[in-house]
Formats: structure tokens, C-alpha cells, sequence
């Protein structure tokens, strides 16, 4: 049987404890799911994603300070494709 590829996840939240409860969730499901890193909201996403491989799933609260959900998800759909798939 071939083994399962792995899923990494980021996971965007102002709010440390649901980022961390999500995080021990995530690890409960399988061994599949990594979490690529986490960030406080939009712009730490920007940040992290220049130095961090893109993740293949953004798990992204929608009500944070700085730049919210739906201006990062605004952002992220106007970046060229090599910058949110890291290729």
C-alpha cells in the first residue's frame, strides 16, 4: 500500500488558544496533516509566506485586526500563482 501524503496546513487566528486547540485537533485526525506554520492574521501571513513553503490548505479566521479574512483572501487571489503555491 502506498503511503499517504501529507497535508500542510497554516492557520491564520489572532487568537493564540483557538490556533493551538485547532493545532491538537488537526494532530488528533492522522499523521497526514502537518501544519506548515501559524500566523496572527493577514499581514503575518504575507510574512510567513516568504519564508515558509505555501501550505495546501489556509485555515483563515475572517474577523482579525491589522487585515482581516477577507482582505487577506483578496490579496492572496491577486498574488501571481508562484507566491500562494510556493512553486
Amino acid at each position: 500500500m502506498p503511503p499517504n501524503p501529507t497535508v500542510s496546513i497554516a492557520i491564520v487566528d489572532d487568537h493564540t488558544l483557538f490556533r493551538k486547540g485547532l493545532i491538537r485537533l488537526i494532530e488528533l485526525v492522522g499523521s497526514q496533516y502537518v501544519i506548515a506554520f501559524e500566523a496572527d492574521n493577514g499581514k503575518d501571513l504575507q510574512e510567513k509566506l516568504l519564508t515558509f513553503p505555501a501550505p495546501d490548505i489556509i485555515l483563515l479566521d475572517i474577523n482579525m485586526p491589522q487585515m482581516d479574512g477577507y482582505q487577506t483572501v483578496q490579496w492572496l487571489n491577486e498574488q501571481p500563482p508562484t507566491i500562494v503555491t510556493g512553486k
